[in-house]
């Protein structure tokens, strides 16, 4: 029996993709892509709708090569392939785009750190939650200013919020390093899903995306 690819989210027995039988095996992501570059046969897979596509292409074109080597070689090519997806999921966290980091600041009176920051540099409110503040210029809105409380589900008030494109990669590559999960990876109700890792020097950070 062959080993069991487990890369982005994906889940695959590779002996579901012997020459011998072509279901597509479990997993949304890797259905979706076995449909459209394995199934359909595509000689030219279409232009990739999304990262994890793009990284995972030419994997599973490798593997789909392998199927058709047949039964004599096929098993090692398939194999071959299933190294191509664990490295093109590695590589993933690496292309991942952050789109926007925020200091957090703790504060046992947030009207009167908010008020501070607003008179003395010029921020204004773009959020409030009672709990956090969001500061932000209004000649450049993504130079932002949290102040904080206390935090609505997690344990602690994480010192900096990393939005990134791709949340569940960014968890499977923090749990990947050995990083501290202080807050698991929760879809929170005001729209973002998130969760809290300390990094080295004990500094947690908030990575998160909003959900849309």
């Amino acid at each position: 029996m062959l080993p069991t690819i487990r890369a982005h989210r994906v889940e695959v027995r590779t002996d579901a993709l012997s020459p011998q039988q072509h279901d597509p095996p479990p997993g949304r992501v890797f259905r979706q892509l076995y449909d459209e570059y394995i199934g359909a046969d595509n000689e030219t897979p279409p232009t990739p709708r999304s990262r994890a596509d793009h990284l995972l292409r030419h994997a599973v074109q490798h593997v789909r090569r392998g199927i058709r080597r047949g039964s004599e070689d096929g098993g090692g090519a398939v194999q071959d392939g299933a190294g191509l997806v664990d490295e093109a999921a590695a590589r993933h966290h690496a292309l991942m785009a952050i789109k926007r980091t925020v200091p957090n600041l703790a504060t046992e009176d947030i009207a009167a750190a908010t008020a501070f920051y607003v008179e003395v540099l010029g921020f204004e409110v773009v959020m409030d939650m009672g709990w956090i503040v969001t500061l932000s210029d209004r000649a450049n809105p993504k130079a932002q200013l949290s102040l904080m409380t206390h935090d609505a589900t997690a344990p602690v008030v994480p010192d900096v919020s990393v939005e990134v494109d791709d949340v569940d990669a960014a968890h499977q590559a923090a749990r990947n390093a050995g990083a501290e999960i202080v807050h698991p990876l929760t879809d929170e109700p005001w729209g973002v899903r998130r969760f809290f890792m300390r990094d080295p020097s004990g500094r947690v950070i908030n990575v998160l995306t909003h959900r849309t």
